[in-house]
């Protein structure tokens, strides 16, 4: 697999320039600002696209506006308006393949078993470095 292309980007929404069009699209959905606004960073500097969410309720919107073209999800765990657990349910339902990588601070839990059955792609304890994230998301897209 070839590495994707770094490109600088702004804003939390999916780009729309045709260079953004070959990178792979990653859902984060994270409540809390900083997190969001580092790991953004660093994906983009991985050379994907990013698009955000601040709970799992709109996580799970941005999922159903972006679901054909999403590669990969990263998932907090723990998040107000709808739980983690809750979103992944919700997004494999809508498309049982796309690969869902849980992030937590928290220890693995009876949720996360469920998860894995469910098709759990992987589990990142928080906080975790560029190359982790790096190399889960090449795992779970290769």
């Amino acid at each position: 697999m070839s590495s994707p292309k770094a490109s600088p980007a702004a804003s939390g929404k999916a780009s729309t320039d045709a260079s953004a069009d070959e990178r792979p699209l990653i859902l984060l959905i994270d409540d809390e600002r900083s997190v969001r606004r580092t790991v953004k960073l660093i994906l983009e500097t991985l050379g994907y696209s990013c698009v955000v969410a601040e709970d799992g309720l709109e996580g799970v919107e941005r999922f159903q506006e972006h679901h054909e073209t999403i590669a990969a999800v990263l998932l907090d765990m723990v998040m107000p308006r709808m739980s983690g657990a809750q979103a992944f349910m919700k997004m494999k339902e809508i498309n049982p393949g796309v690969p869902i990588i849980v992030c937590s601070g928290y220890a693995p839990g009876d949720d996360l078993r469920i998860l894995e059955r469910e098709g759990l792609a992987a589990f990142l304890s928080k906080p975790y470095h560029r190359t982790q994230l790096r190399d889960a998301l090449v795992e779970v897209l290769s």
